[in-house]
């Protein structure tokens, strides 16, 4: 019923979220058949220079930082509320399978942390994160997921050593009000500003596949979660990973500011936060 679902906010953001997954869907299964055939609907070249902007920032996978990056957050996780203290996160933790060999790689490296988590048998093994609404505008709120426990610890750790990887090629996801000032005087300057719908729900796995080196697709991939829990029901992700992701805001600023360095005229005029976009325009400078 349409009037029913625009009176009910949840309902309205769940139903957005769903379209979201199904075009993930549609695209991965589109980018699968263009890997297998070479033919691409975006131009070769494009793919190719992004694909070398991403290996550059990233370089190879540096476990030792990234596992000394990695703390609890303080929002609600699978099984925990939030606010729930850090010690309390570390009683019998959920985790996901996949996600065992960085998570104890990293605890490796921290007795007090391996000390107050357990050994495997202590753990609470689960496959899928929870999603959960949030409030953002009156007529609709905002799916985000609580990841399990010790995904969100590493989670933690990757996207603040993407972020750190990021501002050495003059990119701070630390700083909004760069892009806040550029987009107030954008006219005036000549810049364009992009703000993209539901962009990290619409980042699709075999995008990120495409895009990312190998060693870096297969780490995000194992601590992501393969699949959503929402009402007592169990949704596959098409996506790669949604906001509570603690590296999502990450992986969607590098994947888009590496698209747009990639097409861009003026490389050396691009601001990225998130979806959030301001490039040079040449249509507004004339030039």
């Amino acid at each position: 019923d349409v009037c029913s679902s625009d009176l009910d906010p949840e309902r309205v953001a769940f139903d957005s979220w769903l379209d979201a997954e199904k075009q993930c869907f549609r695209t991965n299964r589109r980018l699968e058949l263009e890997a297998t055939t070479g033919l691409y609907s975006v131009a070769p070249s494009i793919i190719c220079d992004t694909q070398r902007k991403i290996s550059q920032i990233l370089g190879p996978v540096n476990y030792d930082s990234i596992a000394r990056l990695c703390r609890f957050g303080n929002g609600a996780t699978r099984d925990k509320k939030r606010g729930t203290t850090h010690a309390e996160k570390t009683c019998r933790p959920s985790v996901t399978i996949s996600a065992l060999p960085l998570v104890c790689i990293t605890l490796a490296g921290d007795d007090y942390m391996g000390q107050l988590v357990g050994g495997l048998r202590e753990l609470n093994y689960l496959e899928d994160n929870r999603m959960v609404m949030v409030p953002k505008k009156a007529k609709t709120r905002r799916p985000i997921a609580a990841e399990p426990t010790l995904n969100s610890f590493v989670q933690q750790g990757i996207g603040r050593y993407m972020r750190s990887r990021l501002l050495t090629f003059g990119v701070n996801l630390s700083d909004q009000t760069i892009n806040q000032r550029l987009a107030s005087r954008a006219l005036a300057d000549g810049f364009a500003t992009i703000d993209l719908s539901s962009a990290s729900d619409t980042l699709c796995v075999n995008l990120v596949k495409l895009l990312l080196p190998r060693e870096w697709f297969e780490l995000l991939f194992s601590v992501r979660c393969t699949h959503t829990k929402y009402k007592n029901r169990r949704y596959l992700l098409s996506k790669f990973s949604s906001m509570g992701n603690a590296f999502t805001f990450e992986l969607e600023s590098l994947i888009f500011f590496c698209l747009v360095h990639s097409a861009a005229e003026h490389k050396d005029a691009i601001s990225v936060y998130g979806d959030d976009i301001i490039i040079k325009d040449p249509i507004v400078t004339g030039k």
